[in-house]
């Protein structure tokens, strides 16, 4: 484990952590603790950060340390504004799923230039393919 040495004195006046459900907690305890102010952003639907090598028995305290700055934000209840324009992806069709189950609908989907019909998902079925690994394999 690396050693952290922070110069004597060392402020910031707003710490910005960006990707915050990518964050953990502990991670970010250090650079939150040098301003007296953080700026929380993420998407509280983005997958958490994972450990594989985490013991399947972890104290209280590891398990919520373990948790995303962005958890620990929502939970704590500071204020919130759900920005709703969503234009990362290509086609409609790549976040329309995500938009219906996760977001009720509410993501303002900037429409594509594109009307490429080979863009966006497409449902193909393959004959004798087996889906899945081992004994649980569906074909």
């Amino acid at each position: 484990m690396a050693a952290l040495k922070i110069p004597p004195g060392l402020e910031f006046d707003v710490v910005i952590v960006d990707e915050a459900s990518q964050v953990r907690l502990s991670h970010a305890a250090v650079a939150a603790g040098l301003a007296s102010q953080i700026i929380v952003i993420g998407d509280s639907q983005q997958m958490a950060p994972t450990n594989t090598f985490t013991r399947a028995r972890q104290s209280q305290a590891q398990t919520t340390m373990a948790l995303s700055l962005l958890d620990h934000a929502v939970t704590s209840g500071l204020p919130s504004k759900m920005l709703k324009q969503h234009y990362r992806s290509k086609h409609e069709s790549l976040i329309l799923f995500s938009n219906t189950r996760y977001y009720q609908g509410q993501l303002d989907i900037i429409p594509s230039p594109l009307l490429d019909d080979s863009l966006g998902t497409a449902f193909r079925f393959v004959p004798d393919a087996i889906y899945g690994r081992g004994e649980r394999a569906i074909t």
